[in-house]
């Protein structure tokens, strides 16, 4: 008997598969970029609360904010030295040009005007100014209260620094630049009428 020849496939069979993928990758393509938007900024929320845990747990330890340190080097945190108004994750180094640090379009939050630290000095390891001596270390500090090896360096989902701000004069807050990579939320608002801007993504801490 002689065998039948398989059929191939003809140009409008194989135009039509073609047509066929290409609808189904432009619905699934969307769905999953929506999925992985949804996943970062959940795990921007989280992180965010849980260095607004640290911070809540450092000032029930010590009584007071990670704000102050011997900024002028004296060897006493007194009247001359300016209060620590933002915490960081990730790597501000203006010395070098080297910074994590989301853009800002408030100017409230990463200028070089305020007084800047990486939460590394205050909650993984009890030496604000970080020159070994405990001349300003905190009484009563139960640390770390982040992971050593990671929350000290963490960025968001979208690469940039966590920003924490611990001015009591303003809203205690952790900040996520969000998607955009850029703050839209000031951090010189009233406590009591704080609104968030923007895509940022915020956990308050009081």
């Amino acid at each position: 008997m002689r065998k039948r020849k398989s059929r191939g496939y003809t140009l409008v069979e194989m135009a039509a598969v073609t047509v066929i993928a290409a609808g189904l990758t432009a619905v699934a393509l969307p769905i999953a970029q929506q999925q992985i938007s949804q996943a970062k900024k959940a795990n921007a929320v989280e992180e965010t609360k849980q260095l607004g845990t640290a911070v809540m747990r450092f000032w029930n330890d010590t009584g007071g904010l990670p704000n102050a340190a011997d900024i002028d080097g004296d060897g006493d945190v007194d009247v001359n030295d300016m209060p620590i108004e933002v915490l960081f994750t990730g790597v501000y180094d203006p010395v070098n040009n080297i910074s994590t640090l989301p853009a800002d379009s408030t100017g409230t939050w990463t200028p070089a005007t305020v007084l800047k630290m990486s939460v590394m000095n205050f909650l993984v390891v009890n030496d604000p100014d970080l020159d070994g001596f405990p001349d300003d270390a905190y009484a009563n500090w139960g640390g770390p209260y982040i992971g050593v090896a990671k929350e000290e360096t963490a960025l968001d989902p979208w690469g940039h620094s966590y920003l924490i701000n611990v001015n009591e004069n303003y809203p205690i807050i952790v900040i996520s630049a969000g998607p955009d990579g850029r703050i839209d939320t000031s951090r010189n608002q009233p406590i009591n009428s704080f609104t968030v801007q923007g895509d940022d993504i915020v956990v308050r801490i009081r």
